[in-house]
């Protein structure tokens, strides 16, 4: 009998991987149809000679190229609820019962000394272990509810011993440098005005005073904020450039965790923005960071923490420097869930296929708060996993879309970082610092991409609110349409875009910002490494290094956007090699009688739209020389 199920398992295993080979290799010949068509036409006129019959894309696997002999078919283990573990909570039900009665300094009192000093063990707090950031998560959401939001003084409950009141900073917050001492300890960020060159310096927290309650509650005005490495800064100097085109009068602050990149990009921008009208300003931070703590932690996207943490504004919009806008910035501003939440952000690109891992699920899951820690000090999640209102399919929200996405469907992508909407409240504060300590943790190292998820994330598992914008992103560009064809009887047409940008459009198909730069392919090395992964494909469509670099330095030609649709189309983002594998193709059947450009998934700008965006995108890419 299992001989029997053996072999029809065998059967219908072969079966389903001889159609996934043929449905695959008629999606990968359109594909190439439509993403030679949708280059620029100057660029298409160049590349006709070397592409003469070699649209040969090898074989996709879940939408991203792989080589033909690695396919292979396994079947992901289903999340079962019941099998996560949550044992290694601080809460149970002898410490609700000690703690349930207590007024809130006497509760925060026994809380900080019991569970956030006294609870650690060899045993279950190994660093880097799911077991002990749990632990942390929930040490956090303590302070939080103490000394952030309760409003309950540390030094009112570490009188007697200021060792103790380092301690428990140290234990929850180890990027920080702060010695709490009867002598007064200089915490100051230094800022350099590279529109007037004065410098100045500001205080981060009172002497004795709870870390970063100063620092909210001095917080002043609205900006732009960003941060980078030495190498980012060409882009910087084309996003001013944008902005200079847009009219933009909001200051804009750097902020810098090195003190040598710090020196580096200082002086490197005095020279190079002397006829820019942006007010631009970098923050060195290094003396408010932990030294041996910085260099073994706070490298690449652990930088955008920094930067929202320890800005001076009261508001402001995070940009990454690859980010370009198309509108006035402080319109960003006027976004009315925005005003709602003061945390605001925008969809990312729809890939189904991207999936989140089942243990990254069960991890997650395991930072919900328990019923003791709810009772004790209202710990609440805006979804719940066991709940029937967040297993529903149901949608209530664009949160709560996110939300099911990510956990019931485990799809990994749901949001973009590239430009976020903050107004710096002690609720959205204690979002970001939570966000900043799940990027940092080693048990969620490889869950999702870089920074991105966390800024929803963050908020979530801090029991915090926040808003997503409910349009969903699109390849940006050049609109190819191709020819309609006839497949099993029924004809069909697509449009089509390919790039590297993610663009987003507010829900009147107006173009608000992309990520991603405005050349065909921002990076400088793309061309050289495409050639060296890729020799044969590379050279037979592209001729050389050399001819490949012009067509990634031109700027891109805007006169569409394609936001494909997961439920109704079978191939929605297809990767492909070009620009390090950035670079996505996007369509939608337009020969549908209910065709998606109804409900805005296809996006034709206008003439005046259109001059306005390619005016935008030739001032990002064009030379800005040495």
């Amino acid at each position: 009998m299992i001989s029997m199920r053996m072999k029809i398992r065998v059967h219908l295993h072969k079966r389903k991987q001889f159609l996934v080979v043929v449905t695959l290799s008629v999606i990968l010949i359109i594909l190439c149809l439509f993403t030679f068509k949708s280059l620029p036409t100057g660029v298409k006129s160049e590349l006709k000679q070397s592409q003469k019959n070699v649209f040969e894309f090898g074989a996709f696997k879940n939408g991203y190229y792989v080589d033909p002999d690695s396919i292979t078919l396994t079947d992901e283990p289903e999340f079962d609820l019941e099998k996560t573990d949550t044992k290694y909570s601080l809460f149970n039900d002898s410490i609700f019962a000690q703690l349930k009665d207590l007024d809130t300094v006497e509760k925060c009192n026994k809380l900080a000394r019991s569970l956030i000093l006294n609870s650690r063990s060899d045993v279950f707090d190994i660093a880097g272990s799911m077991e002990s950031l749990i632990r942390n998560v929930e040490r956090f959401r303590i302070y939080d509810h103490c000394f952030l939001r309760g409003n309950v003084e540390l030094k009112d409950i570490f009188v007697d011993d200021l060792n103790l009141m380092t301690q428990l900073t140290h234990t929850l917050f180890p990027f920080l440098n702060i010695q709490f001492t009867n002598e007064y300890q200089f915490n100051e960020i230094l800022i350099s005005d590279l529109t007037t060159n004065e410098e100045k310096t500001v205080v981060f927290h009172k002497h004795m005073g709870n870390p970063f309650e100063h620092w909210i509650k001095t917080a002043k005005g609205k900006g732009i904020v960003t941060t980078m490495s030495i190498k980012e800064i060409d882009y910087f100097l084309r996003l001013t450039k944008v902005l200079d085109k847009l009219g933009n009068k909001l200051p804009i602050q750097i902020v810098v965790s090195n003190l040598n990149d710090f020196y580096i990009i200082k002086n490197t921008l005095k020279k190079k923005l002397i006829n820019s009208n942006q007010n631009v300003m970098v923050l060195n931070v290094s003396q408010l960071l932990d030294t041996e703590f910085t260099k073994l932690k706070v490298k690449g996207y652990i930088n955008k923490w920094i930067a929202t943490l320890f800005n001076t504004f009261e508001e402001f919009i995070f940009m990454d420097v690859d980010v370009v806008p198309f509108q006035q910035i402080n319109k960003f501003f006027k976004t009315s869930e925005y005003k709602n939440h003061g945390f605001y952000m925008y969809r990312d690109r729809d890939i189904g296929h991207a999936k989140l891992e089942p243990h990254c699920r069960a991890n997650y899951f395991n930072l919900e708060p328990t019923p003791q820690e709810h009772q004790l000090i209202g710990t609440q999640w805006a979804f719940n996993l066991k709940s029937s209102s967040s297993q529903s399919s149901k949608v209530k929200s664009t949160q709560h879309e996110v939300y099911h996405s990510f956990f019931n469907n485990l799809i990994m992508h749901q949001v973009d970082s590239g430009l976020v909407l903050i107004r710096k409240t002690v609720e959205n504060y204690s979002s970001l610092l939570m966000a900043m300590q799940l990027n940092m943790a080693d048990s969620l190292e490889d869950c999702v991409h870089g920074d991105k998820e966390y800024f929803w994330l963050g908020p979530l598992i801090a029991g915090h609110t926040y808003s997503v914008d409910p349009t969903r992103c699109g390849a940006v560009g050049s609109l190819y349409e191709e020819e309609e064809q006839v497949n099993d009887g029924e004809n069909i047409k697509r449009v089509g875009v390919c790039s590297t940008q993610i663009g987003h459009c507010n829900n009147k198909n107006s173009l608000l910002w992309l990520n991603g730069g405005a050349k065909l392919c921002k990076n400088p090395e793309a061309a050289t490494n495409d050639f060296k992964n890729y020799p044969e494909f590379m050279s037979e469509r592209y001729g050389n290094v050399d001819e490949l670099s012009k067509i990634y330095n031109s700027g891109l030609n805007i006169d569409g956007m394609v936001i494909p649709d997961s439920k109704k189309d079978t191939m929605t983002w297809m990767q492909t090699r070009e620009c390090s594998q950035y670079r996505f193709c996007a369509y939608v059947d337009i020969s549908k009688k209910t065709h998606p450009s109804k409900s805005g998934n296809l996006i034709r700008f206008d003439h005046k739209q259109i001059k306005t965006y390619n005016e935008i995108s030739a001032i990002w890419s064009e030379d800005i020389g040495e």
